[in-house]
């Protein structure tokens, strides 16, 4: 009797563990599956014919293929382009919060615009599931020019003022430029009305200012004809173009000091206050999908592949908000001079 009792317990035991690691897996399935919308919005807030469009455009059906399993079937690229990027970044702060809409974004336009106007998000309340690239802004000068470096540049603009093409009051190289001026000393006599960055190198080429401050985004072949050439990328050695290794970075030079704002970074957002399983979800995919596109990134869409993962993306943003806030401050205060 004894022994059938012990067999019947082990019995009954053996049922009880079963049960108990095929709920498990069944939980564990569950949460690996998380549902999402069946359609995904990735918008754009540019022309879709630039490194930030061209990057979208290329992930999109990457990214679909990797959340078919979360009920994905379709994730469709819509360009919302207008006011420097503000206008499709507003739409994808305010879109519902349940993975249905998603965007690229460029932060340093969103702040440097919010220096003088209400933009209508705020960027410490987005979702951010990653980072796509890592694009640093360079001091570019004429081809020909007798400028020829950094140290060139900061003795000429001691000398007189230079002409500096900008995009108006509200552009992120403005704001970027009152740190050098503030920590070189050179004088600096703004020429705006541009209305793209390419407008600015072409300014440069044609002879019409001294200088500029801009990515190579849509400059490339200014660069590679000798139109135009960098003194210095304003960013680390880590985070330099690697397509253009011959133009110094500021920290080479030994002037760090020179960096704050130097950094263009393009992200993937969604809204604020997406569940988190949910953001869990998409950041695992879209960090993957960025991952797996080193090649296509850089070849077609002529970005530098530098992934990060949401949360580090959350702690780039979180910094650069307060880098500008110190840039914005600065920028006022020269101003009144």
């Amino acid at each position: 009797m004894r022994r059938r009792t012990s067999l019947r317990k082990s019995f009954a035991l053996a049922g009880a563990s079963m049960a108990a690691m095929l709920l498990c897996l069944l939980i564990g399935t569950s949460a690996g599956a998380q549902t999402l919308p069946s359609k995904i919005t990735w918008i754009v807030p540019f022309g879709l014919g630039g490194g930030t469009g061209t990057s979208a455009l290329l992930l999109a059906p990457k990214l679909q293929a990797k959340l078919a399993g979360n009920g994905v079937k379709e994730v469709k690229v819509v360009s919302l382009p207008g006011a420097g990027g503000t206008v499709g970044t507003k739409r994808l702060f305010g879109s519902p919060a349940d993975g249905s809409v998603i965007g690229s974004m460029l932060p340093a336009g969103g702040l440097a615009q919010s220096a003088t106007r209400d933009v209508g998000f705020d960027l410490s309340k987005f979702t951010y599931l990653a980072k796509i690239t890592t694009a640093p802004r360079f001091l570019f000068v004429k081809g020909d020019s007798p400028i020829k470096s950094l140290d060139d540049l900061i003795a000429e603009g001691k000398k007189r003022p230079l002409k500096f093409s900008s995009a108006g009051a509200a552009s992120a190289g403005s704001f970027v430029l009152a740190n050098i001026i503030d920590k070189t000393g050179i004088q600096v006599k703004d020429v705006t009305g541009y209305k793209s960055g390419r407008s600015l190198v072409v300014a440069v080429a044609r002879g019409d200012v001294d200088t500029t401050i801009k990515t190579t985004g849509g400059v490339i072949t200014f660069i590679k004809s000798g139109e135009v050439r960098g003194l210095v990328q304003l960013s680390s050695e880590k985070d330099k173009d690697p397509f253009f290794p011959d133009v110094p970075s500021a920290e080479a030079l030994g002037r760090k000091d020179l960096m704050a704002g130097g950094i263009l970074y393009i992200l993937v957002a969604a809204p604020p206050n997406v569940p988190q399983a949910v953001a869990d979800v998409l950041r695992n995919a879209v960090h993957q999908v960025i991952s797996e596109s080193k090649a296509e990134l850089e070849s077609k869409a002529q970005v530098i592949h530098a992934p990060a993962t949401g949360e580090e993306t959350t702690m780039l943003v979180n910094n650069l908000i307060k880098d500008y806030a110190n840039l914005i401050a600065l920028y006022k205060a020269q101003q009144k001079k």
